[in-house]
Protein backbone atom coordinates (compact mmCIF):
# COMPACT_ATOMS: atom_id res chain seq x y z
CA UNK A 1 0.00 0.00 0.00
CA UNK A 2 2.90 2.70 0.80
CA UNK A 3 4.77 1.64 -2.42
CA UNK A 4 1.37 2.41 -4.28
CA UNK A 5 0.95 6.11 -2.35
CA UNK A 6 4.95 6.69 -2.96
CA UNK A 7 4.40 5.91 -7.10
CA UNK A 8 1.36 7.54 -7.11
CA UNK A 9 3.53 10.57 -5.56
CA UNK A 10 6.00 10.34 -7.91
CA UNK A 11 3.59 10.79 -10.81
CA UNK A 12 2.26 13.71 -9.36
CA UNK A 13 5.18 15.53 -8.77
CA UNK A 14 6.25 14.61 -12.09
CA UNK A 15 3.14 16.09 -13.74
CA UNK A 16 3.07 19.07 -11.47
CA UNK A 17 6.91 19.68 -12.48
CA UNK A 18 5.72 19.32 -16.23
CA UNK A 19 2.96 21.67 -15.97
CA UNK A 20 5.28 24.21 -14.10
CA UNK A 21 8.10 23.95 -16.98
CA UNK A 22 5.69 24.03 -19.74
CA UNK A 23 3.84 27.38 -18.31
CA UNK A 24 7.09 28.81 -17.91
CA UNK A 25 7.86 28.38 -21.51
CA UNK A 26 4.80 29.62 -22.98
CA UNK A 27 5.30 32.38 -21.12
CA UNK A 28 8.42 33.46 -22.62
CA UNK A 29 8.13 36.19 -25.03
CA UNK A 30 8.13 35.25 -28.46
CA UNK A 31 10.45 36.70 -31.34
CA UNK A 32 9.12 38.57 -33.66
CA UNK A 33 10.18 37.97 -37.30
CA UNK A 34 11.17 41.19 -38.70
CA UNK A 35 12.73 38.62 -41.91
CA UNK A 36 11.55 40.53 -45.34
CA UNK A 37 10.45 38.27 -48.12
CA UNK A 38 12.62 36.89 -50.72
CA UNK A 39 12.39 39.03 -53.66
CA UNK A 40 10.54 36.97 -56.94
CA UNK A 41 13.16 35.93 -59.10
CA UNK A 42 11.45 37.26 -62.47
CA UNK A 43 11.41 40.85 -60.82
CA UNK A 44 12.14 43.40 -62.83
CA UNK A 45 12.11 47.12 -61.21
CA UNK A 46 10.55 49.64 -62.33
CA UNK A 47 9.95 53.42 -61.12
CA UNK A 48 6.68 54.98 -59.73
CA UNK A 49 6.18 58.36 -57.63
CA UNK A 50 4.53 58.98 -54.43
CA UNK A 51 0.77 60.37 -54.18
CA UNK A 52 0.38 62.14 -51.49
CA UNK A 53 1.90 64.92 -50.11
CA UNK A 54 2.86 62.78 -46.95
CA UNK A 55 3.87 59.05 -47.06
CA UNK A 56 5.49 56.84 -44.63
CA UNK A 57 8.47 54.32 -45.62
CA UNK A 58 8.35 51.40 -43.10
CA UNK A 59 11.01 49.04 -42.28
CA UNK A 60 9.25 45.73 -43.56
CA UNK A 61 5.67 45.37 -45.96
CA UNK A 62 3.02 45.86 -42.96
CA UNK A 63 1.99 49.03 -40.89
CA UNK A 64 2.98 46.87 -37.85
CA UNK A 65 6.72 48.07 -39.02
CA UNK A 66 7.90 50.92 -37.78
CA UNK A 67 8.18 54.00 -39.73
CA UNK A 68 11.67 54.61 -41.15
CA UNK A 69 11.67 57.73 -43.15
CA UNK A 70 8.74 60.30 -44.05
CA UNK A 71 8.37 61.89 -47.42
CA UNK A 72 6.84 65.07 -47.83
CA UNK A 73 7.05 65.73 -51.51
CA UNK A 74 4.40 64.82 -53.99
CA UNK A 75 5.10 63.56 -56.97
CA UNK A 76 8.69 62.27 -55.50
CA UNK A 77 10.09 59.20 -58.03
CA UNK A 78 10.87 56.05 -56.46
CA UNK A 79 12.00 52.87 -57.61
CA UNK A 80 10.76 49.58 -56.96
CA UNK A 81 12.45 46.74 -56.02
CA UNK A 82 10.56 44.38 -54.75
CA UNK A 83 6.54 43.38 -53.99
CA UNK A 84 4.94 41.41 -51.68
CA UNK A 85 0.82 41.65 -51.20
CA UNK A 86 0.27 44.72 -51.64
CA UNK A 87 3.10 46.42 -50.46
CA UNK A 88 6.15 47.42 -52.55
CA UNK A 89 9.74 47.77 -51.65
CA UNK A 90 11.31 50.73 -52.92
CA UNK A 91 14.44 52.78 -53.25
CA UNK A 92 15.07 56.47 -53.10
CA UNK A 93 17.60 58.49 -55.43
CA UNK A 94 19.91 58.35 -51.77
CA UNK A 95 19.70 54.60 -51.89
CA UNK A 96 17.48 54.26 -48.86
CA UNK A 97 14.36 51.13 -49.40
CA UNK A 98 12.07 50.14 -46.95
CA UNK A 99 8.16 49.37 -47.87
CA UNK A 100 5.42 51.71 -48.86
CA UNK A 101 1.68 50.71 -49.73
CA UNK A 102 0.40 50.15 -53.26
CA UNK A 103 -2.37 53.01 -52.73
CA UNK A 104 0.34 55.87 -51.87
CA UNK A 105 2.26 55.02 -55.44
CA UNK A 106 1.02 55.97 -59.38
CA UNK A 107 2.86 55.06 -62.02
CA UNK A 108 3.13 58.58 -63.46
CA UNK A 109 6.83 59.26 -64.61
CA UNK A 110 8.92 61.61 -62.82
CA UNK A 111 12.73 62.34 -62.40
CA UNK A 112 14.88 64.26 -60.11
CA UNK A 113 18.01 66.28 -61.51
CA UNK A 114 21.35 65.07 -60.62
CA UNK A 115 22.97 68.76 -61.24
CA UNK A 116 22.43 71.82 -62.63
CA UNK A 117 21.13 71.08 -65.69
CA UNK A 118 19.49 73.51 -69.12
CA UNK A 119 16.53 72.28 -71.20
CA UNK A 120 16.83 72.51 -74.57
CA UNK A 121 13.74 73.66 -77.27
CA UNK A 122 14.76 69.80 -79.01
CA UNK A 123 16.76 66.59 -77.89
CA UNK A 124 19.94 68.46 -79.15
CA UNK A 125 22.58 70.09 -77.52
CA UNK A 126 22.95 72.94 -80.04
CA UNK A 127 19.04 73.66 -79.50
CA UNK A 128 18.19 77.08 -78.02
CA UNK A 129 17.84 76.40 -74.23
CA UNK A 130 14.16 76.40 -72.53
CA UNK A 131 15.22 76.74 -68.75
CA UNK A 132 17.64 76.17 -66.28
CA UNK A 133 17.39 73.45 -63.21
CA UNK A 134 18.72 73.46 -60.37
CA UNK A 135 20.03 70.30 -58.87
CA UNK A 136 17.67 68.16 -56.72
CA UNK A 137 14.55 69.29 -58.79
CA UNK A 138 11.85 67.25 -59.33
CA UNK A 139 9.61 67.15 -62.84
CA UNK A 140 7.59 65.49 -64.51
CA UNK A 141 8.11 63.08 -67.79
CA UNK A 142 6.15 62.90 -71.03
CA UNK A 143 8.59 60.82 -72.74
CA UNK A 144 12.21 59.13 -73.13
CA UNK A 145 13.96 58.53 -76.54
CA UNK A 146 17.53 57.73 -77.02
CA UNK A 147 19.72 59.58 -74.56
CA UNK A 148 17.27 62.80 -73.94
CA UNK A 149 14.06 62.74 -71.75
CA UNK A 150 11.38 65.78 -72.79
CA UNK A 151 10.41 66.74 -69.10
CA UNK A 152 7.10 69.91 -68.03
CA UNK A 153 7.01 71.63 -64.83
CA UNK A 154 5.64 74.87 -63.68
CA UNK A 155 6.46 77.31 -65.83
CA UNK A 156 9.45 75.17 -67.81
CA UNK A 157 9.10 72.38 -70.80
CA UNK A 158 11.83 71.26 -72.46
CA UNK A 159 14.43 68.20 -73.56
CA UNK A 160 17.18 67.21 -71.20
CA UNK A 161 20.11 64.86 -71.21
CA UNK A 162 18.46 61.18 -69.71
CA UNK A 163 21.91 60.79 -67.92
CA UNK A 164 21.30 64.02 -65.51
CA UNK A 165 18.27 62.45 -63.67
CA UNK A 166 17.27 59.95 -61.15
CA UNK A 167 14.21 58.39 -62.09
CA UNK A 168 14.41 57.04 -65.67
CA UNK A 169 16.81 53.93 -66.90
CA UNK A 170 19.50 54.36 -69.23
CA UNK A 171 17.97 52.33 -72.40
CA UNK A 172 14.75 53.23 -71.64
CA UNK A 173 11.81 54.49 -74.08
CA UNK A 174 8.39 55.53 -73.55
CA UNK A 175 5.89 57.98 -74.80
Amino acid sequence: MSRRFTLMGVIALGVLYIGILGNAWASQPKAVTTAEPAPAANFTPYFVVIKPGEANLRRGPSVRYPVKTVYHLKGYPLEVIGEFDHWLKVRDRDNESGWLHENLLSRRRAAMTLKPMYLFYRPQGDAPVTARLEPHVVTNIVSCHDDWCHVKGDGYDGWIVRQYLWGVYAHENFQ
